[in-house]
């Protein structure tokens, strides 16, 4: 039922029932409408740009990126192959050259050793002639091939400068290990050795518990002592540690480089501001 009575205003002779109005909450119709076109508009697709054209113009632009992104790795791909190339073939005419000699000792021996070598000697004088090649031999013995040529970028057409190189020793058929005498350093020591048996480059690492430490003596009686390097100064250590036989030191870690030997074998003549190992050289 309505709440209030129908109320009749009068406008210039003119009566105008008014509804009554319930106490139901009414909706005003533009407020409907409202909602009406939020529904509609649900589902729909929203684009940065409102012109009919703007998706094929970002349709193009992703394209045209990625296909140079393709492009450019193809190029990479095609140069490098191109240096694999060359430096195959250079390495190749470097062996061939090395052996130079051993073939000019055979062909006194050999008709078809003397043919070959006249041929490569041949093939590789054209070469250095018309600047393809170039071979340096700065040290009596080594051979020093350098191959600068020119690549073009593919699509691009811009040209870059490469250059190769192949550096070997000379082929003699002779071991030169039996001509010179060799010996062995490590990474940080200060003496050369004559035997890689050496006790200061073949270690004999033990592991004991730490209360031992103080009763233990190395092969020459001395106390073992912290390492520097792996022990802190606070002497914080674990279980066990690790001693060598003629060390005088414990260690934390087997990865200690008091503990690791890289052994690196020289010629003799290479260290001569190296004194030997009194050790192992018995000096």
């Amino acid at each position: 039922m309505p709440f209030f009575p129908p109320v009749v205003h009068s406008e210039k002779h003119k009566k105008i029932k008014l509804g009554c109005d319930s106490l139901q909450v009414q909706k005003p119709k533009k407020y409907k409408e409202k909602i009406k076109k939020i529904n509609v508009s649900q589902g729909k697709r929203v684009y940065l740009f409102t012109s009919k054209g703007s998706i094929t113009l970002e349709a193009a632009i992703v394209i045209t990126i990625f296909m140079l992104a393709i492009l450019s790795v193809i190029s990479y791909i095609t140069v490098l192959n191109k240096q694999l190339h060359n430096q195959k073939q250079i390495n190749n005419m470097g062996i061939a050259l090395s052996k130079l000699n051993y073939y000019k000792q055979c062909t006194e021996k050999s008709k078809k050793y003397s043919e070959d070598l006249g041929l490569l000697e041949s093939g590789v004088q054209s070469l250095k002639q018309s600047g393809e090649i170039e071979k340096k031999t700065s040290e009596e013995g080594v051979i020093d091939i350098v191959f600068p040529y020119i690549v073009r970028i593919p699509y691009i057409n811009k040209p870059i400068v490469l250059t190769q190189r192949c550096y070997l020793k000379d082929w003699t058929g002779y071991d030169l290990t039996k001509e010179q005498e060799l010996v062995y350093i490590t990474k940080n020591g200060k003496v050369y050795h004559v035997t890689k048996e050496c006790t200061h480059l073949s270690l004999k690492i033990s592991k004991i518990g730490v209360i031992e430490l103080k009763i233990k003596r190395n092969c020459y009686g001395q106390a073992y002592s912290r390492c520097s390097i792996c022990v802190n100064k606070k002497g914080t250590l674990g279980s066990e540690v690790f001693i060598t036989e003629d060390g005088n030191k414990y260690h934390n870690s087997l990865m200690c480089s008091g503990l690791l030997r890289n052994i690196i074998t020289v010629e003799k003549s290479k260290v001569k501001n190296m004194p030997p190992c009194s050790r192992c050289s018995g000096k």
